[in-house]
């Protein structure tokens, strides 16, 4: 199904649009979900994107909450991003 982009000409077949799901336990408890989705650049030109996600799920069980902290790039998880990327989901504390 092609959706078209009122304001620009910008056309986006959305049956390519697909996300590949993971998910593991980490040694803290908590879940992660490790994804692949491919979409379309429909900020910029409308070419397919590729981007490599990691969602990590907390459970606060004391005020029955839970927090998804999402971090993600286009890049591959090799690169050194993905390094500061960690850094900044592993420093996010429960309120």
């Amino acid at each position: 199904m092609r959706q078209h982009c009122k304001t620009r000409s910008l056309s986006v077949d959305t049956s390519k649009i697909t996300v590949d799901i993971k998910n593991q336990k980490s040694k803290e408890g908590n879940l992660f979900y490790n994804t692949t989705l491919h979409i379309f650049g429909v900020f910029a030109d409308g070419a397919p994107v590729t981007l490599n996600m990691e969602i990590k799920v907390m459970n606060d069980k004391t005020a029955s909450k839970v927090y998804l902290v999402f971090i993600a790039s286009p890049l591959d998880k090799s690169n050194k991003i993905w390094t500061e990327l960690h850094s900044i989901q592993n420093s996010f504390t429960m309120p």
